[in-house]
């Protein structure tokens, strides 16, 4: 007897004796046992309908936070959009910025050799391995550009055009070996020529010979174009002599440095015309 009173069925059998005495003391006070089938099926659907409540406003915030997503993917779609269409106005803002400026820095040369015809390029690749020698520029014939038109930067000529596409040129620098150019040493008038030499060209000079022996060149003078041969305008800047020698035919020699860093050239301007400009050239490279 005492062990049915620790078991499962007595804890049973008293919790319903105690809900059924519970119902009968409410009953008692509030009029009657009419009300006990309702707190019955009450305290029997209650939980249920919590459980309910619970399911369905879960599955409520369940479609509003699917609704939600889709509002922000769209909208984040749309925000993504605007972004690509930014950025592409910045690239554009930039491309137009960096040809006011190149337009800027060689107003002055328009300005003072208003015959001067110029194609502004871009510097799209250099020749591998020899990146002194050569670049190509995004620049072509469908431009008006020839094999043969000299290529400036506002400080200087850095070469010619020695092969055209229709959308693209090679340039070769006036540090390669295969370019002479007519010179003139502003400060003496002595002309002499311009020349690009292999052992200086992987150090960015270049040569300048047939210097007449008593010329009064020192370091420092600038070194231009003579405009003899119609292939170069007259008066472009070239380079400054760095050191001076002599020659075994005792004929003064000096080397020159570019008035451009062939090396760190991003854009350029073709000359395509000006006045007393050859009828045509055949070559990339001459005394002119």
């Amino acid at each position: 007897m005492q062990g049915f009173f620790k078991s499962w069925r007595f804890r049973v059998i008293a919790v319903i004796a105690l809900l059924v005495l519970g119902l009968m003391l409410r009953a008692a006070t509030s009029g009657g046992f009419a009300t006990v089938p309702a707190d019955v099926i009450s305290f029997i659907v209650t939980p249920v309908e919590r459980l309910s409540s619970r399911v369905s406003n879960a599955a409520t915030d369940f479609f509003a936070s699917f609704t939600n997503y889709s509002v922000i993917k769209a909208e984040n779609d749309s925000l993504k959009k605007q972004m690509q269409q930014l950025n592409s106005e910045a690239v554009d803002y930039d491309k137009l910025k960096q040809q006011n400026e190149q337009y800027k820095e060689y107003l002055g040369i328009k300005e003072e050799k208003s015959d001067l015809k110029l194609v502004f390029g871009s510097v799209i690749s250099h020749d591998p391995g020899q990146w002194f020698s050569a670049f190509t520029v995004d620049k072509g014939s469908l431009d008006g550009i020839l094999k043969g038109d000299p290529v400036i930067t506002p400080d200087g000529l850095v070469g010619v055009v020695s092969q055209v596409m229709s959308t693209s040129s090679v340039v070769t620098t006036i540090l390669d070996p295969s370019t002479s150019i007519g010179a003139l040493i502003s400060h003496t008038g002595d002309t002499c020529l311009a020349k690009g030499d292999s052992e200086l060209m992987s150090k960015g000079a270049l040569n300048l010979v047939y210097i007449p022996r008593g010329s009064n060149v020192t370091d420092g003078d600038i070194v231009i174009t003579s405009g003899i041969g119609g292939i170069y305008p007259k008066g472009l800047m070239i380079a400054t002599v760095q050191s001076i020698g002599l020659d075994i035919n005792m004929s003064k020699y000096a080397v020159v440095k570019p008035m451009t860093d062939i090396s760190s050239i991003r854009s350029c301007s073709v000359i395509t015309s000006f006045k007393g400009k050859a009828a045509a050239s055949s070559s990339s490279s001459g005394g002119s």
